[in-house]
């Protein structure tokens, strides 16, 4: 489909343990990267060695697959006659550009409306009878994330997009003044162990004293009551004498990006969501270096701004490779917060640590390492990753522990400075025009 012929080609597999961590850009930051970067090589080695390029030719019966034509709407338009794993997979490769497009109800209210569609979970741990509900019927709510009747199962879109704008689910059925009055809120039985079958965006597994904290955020944002949520399991994991050690895993694709900016662009006062939202993500990082136990951050995927530099306040930072890091708050117009101005410095040193935040350029985990920003880096794939984070942390002793109690103290002079700077940026126009330009789209 591209002009000239073909230098080299790779075939790869897909191995998930879990198909809803599946969609279209988490292919193409995994698998397809990967394999990418594998062919690239190939074709320079091909180039080098002259060995001939090949043309396409479909006439050829070795030749796997046919140009398509592109996509539409239409392609990406859910039919509620589909079975919900036909939904999901619509949905998971729409993903996050440009989505799906589907119609919600609320039947209690005579309310059905348009919306694109994102982050899908086929329900499969909790048995819900909604027998008197239809296909396309939101039946429930949690955590901002809304389940809906589908013909043979229940699926949860995590988020809606209307007016370019995309939230949490609920927020645009919150708007639309089709409140939690009429769709329930659904307990949660918490999972622990592999990743849940529900829509569950924290949950935690404990193997030999030493417990793995997954926190799969949509795109690795942040908003108030999950930043409030993660610090209360954080306390929680504290408080049990049996754990020795804490690994913080993220989510799949993202270990975090910081704030919700969304969300903070969708308040009827930004300034104080802003406000509300790095005071909580700070409590988050506060959490962290207080804990009484070895920290670990481990990037299985991308971060950013405020979600990087979080991952700076545990004993040790672990990463994949080939995971890309924006260790800079520049773009927003932001001075930024989360203590970076002594855990980045104290990792790096002054001068890159400027450096770092003046540039607001991305840096690869193989660089994060080489300045001293990352302990160490291994794993091609997350699942070799996950593997080496398993092992590896198994054995670290408790008397490695790197943050001291005396430093509480200076930390909180350094988030004061900080917040000082964010409160002034928060209330300028250069931040509300480049979050803005970031969200609408």
């Amino acid at each position: 489909m591209d002009a000239g012929n073909i230098w080299s080609t790779t075939n790869f597999s897909i191995n998930r343990n879990n198909m809803n961590s599946l969609t279209k850009s988490s292919l193409y930051s995994n698998e397809v990267t990967n394999a990418s970067v594998v062919s690239v090589l190939k074709a320079v080695k091909n180039f080098i060695d002259q060995a001939p390029s090949k043309p396409l030719d479909y006439s050829d019966p070795n030749t796997k697959g046919v140009l398509k034509r592109n996509m539409n709407n239409q392609d990406r338009e859910i039919d509620w006659k589909y079975s919900v794993e036909e939904i999901s997979s619509i949905i998971r490769m729409s993903d996050t550009q440009p989505g799906a497009i589907a119609v919600l109800s609320v039947p209690k209210c005579n309310y059905s409306e348009k919306f694109r569609v994102f982050g899908s979970v086929v329900e499969k741990e909790q048995s819900f009878n909604f027998d008197t509900s239809t296909p396309r019927d939101v039946v429930g709510h949690r955590n901002g994330a809304i389940l809906v009747k589908c013909i043979n199962g229940y699926i949860w879109l995590s988020h809606l997009k209307n007016n370019k704008l995309k939230l949490p689910a609920l927020f645009w059925l919150n708007q639309a003044k089709h409140s939690t009055a009429y769709i329930p809120t659904l307990k949660l039985n918490y999972s622990v162990g592999e990743e849940p079958q529900t829509f569950q965006e924290i949950w935690t597994n404990v193997v030999d004293g030493v417990c793995f904290i997954y926190f799969n955020f949509y795109n690795g944002a942040m908003g108030v009551s999950q930043c409030k949520q993660l610090e209360r399991v954080l306390k929680l994991v504290d408080s049990n004498r049996l754990i020795k050690t804490v690994v913080l895993m993220g989510g799949y694709n993202y270990f975090s990006n910081g704030i919700h900016l969304n969300v903070i662009d969708h308040a009827e006062d930004s300034f104080n969501e802003s406000w509300e939202n790095i005071n909580a993500i700070n409590d988050v990082v506060k959490q962290i270096f207080q804990m009484s136990k070895i920290t670990i951050s481990a990037l299985q995927g991308n971060a950013g701004a405020g979600g990087c530099m979080m991952s700076l306040a545990s004993d040790y930072v672990w990463c994949r490779k080939g995971v890309v890091l924006n260790p800079h708050y520049k773009s927003m117009k932001l001075f930024g917060s989360e203590y970076h101005t002594y855990f980045l410095k104290k990792r790096v040193g002054i001068k890159k640590s400027q450096e770092l935040l003046d540039s607001a350029l991305p840096i690869l985990s193989s660089t994060a390492l080489d300045i001293g920003m990352f302990d160490k880096v291994e794993g091609n794939t997350v699942e070799e990753f996950r593997d080496f984070v398993y092992k590896e942390s198994l054995s670290v002793n408790s008397f490695e522990k790197k943050n001291p109690q005396k430093i509480y103290e200076q930390l909180e002079h350094h988030r004061n400075i900080e917040l000082s700077m964010m409160s002034l940026n928060f209330r300028n126009g250069d931040y509300n025009e480049a979050r803005r330009n970031f969200v609408h789209h």
